[in-house]
């Protein structure tokens, strides 16, 4: 339960303090920029909504972040940008909120610690500004995909005639890859389990610059999806590497982190045949 999770980490007692500490060393955070490290520590349980709660909770995520990474001086910095970012995440996100954030206003937002972290420069905060506007901060949810890890707009390349780059919307959920075509769709187009299967960056290609291959992890080994063609039928794959490019090199390292976090290792092949009704039906 993601919910009770989050309320036990979120507690001040020093065992759940210490608890949460542990989690976050194993999950880990090492070798992560802040943002797609704060969307890993937050994609795994939910946030409970008292401010004291988040506030105890962002605290140790930045220790323990600075603690495994280098580029900030001071946790404290890192807890101010944690807590502008999930401002600007609501403004920018909730359609409850009429005034948003705008590029200039978040930057000079962030002037005091600009002053006091070198790494916040006017670029670092118009990539982290732009990563925001394009790709919500989203807390595990109930519904389609309880157990999703993360989801947003992605760009796949197909090879062939009737080829090139397409927008798909993607979720990271249940050990699996899912394409769909808009983000209202229940039925996915294609499903890529991830069972010996890895994720790497690859050079700029195709006139994208931010690309990745997700591939069989043995080496000269096949991809194991499944697709629906052009009448729905649902059928193998037959790419041995998947092309996708994201928007920004952020949203490239994130989606890496994450569906290698999330693979596993015996391969299978999931029909998505009826795929709505029988997420419903479990």
């Amino acid at each position: 339960d993601k919910e009770k999770l989050g309320e036990f980490f979120g507690g001040k007692e020093q065992l759940k303090q210490d608890t949460f500490r542990a989690f976050l060393v194993a999950l880990p955070l090492h070798d992560l920029d802040f943002l797609p490290a704060l969307r890993r520590m937050i994609a795994q349980f939910r946030l409970p909504g008292e401010g004291q709660v988040i506030d105890r909770v962002m605290r140790t995520f930045c220790e323990v972040y600075c603690e495994q990474n280098e580029g900030f001086v001071d946790a404290d910095n890192v807890h101010t940008l944690c807590m502008l970012t999930l401002t600007l995440n609501t403004a920018t996100h909730n359609p409850n909120e009429d005034r948003k954030i705008a590029l200039d206003d978040w930057i000079s937002y962030c002037c005091d610690l600009s002053d006091a972290e070198p790494i916040c420069t006017d670029e670092f905060l118009t990539q982290l500004w732009r990563d925001i506007e394009s790709n919500e901060i989203r807390m595990p949810m109930e519904g389609l995909f309880p157990d999703m890890v993360r989801r947003g707009f992605l760009e796949q390349y197909r090879s062939g005639v009737f080829g090139g780059w397409r927008r798909r919307w993607y979720v990271l959920a249940d050990n699996c890859f899912y394409v769909f075509a808009s983000p209202e769709d229940e039925d996915p187009l294609s499903v890529v389990p991830l069972a010996g299967v890895g994720a790497t960056a690859c050079p700029a290609t195709h006139k994208r610059q931010f690309t990745f291959q997700v591939h069989s992890a043995i080496e000269g080994g096949s991809l194991a999806y499944s697709i629906k063609d052009s009448k729905g039928v649902s059928m193998a794959g037959s790419e041995k590497v998947l092309l996708f490019a994201a928007a920004t090199d952020s949203q490239r390292q994130t989606w890496i982190a994450d569906i290698g976090g999330n693979a596993v290792h015996k391969p299978k092949l999931i029909p998505i045949v009826d795929f709505a009704g029988a997420k419903k039906q479990h």
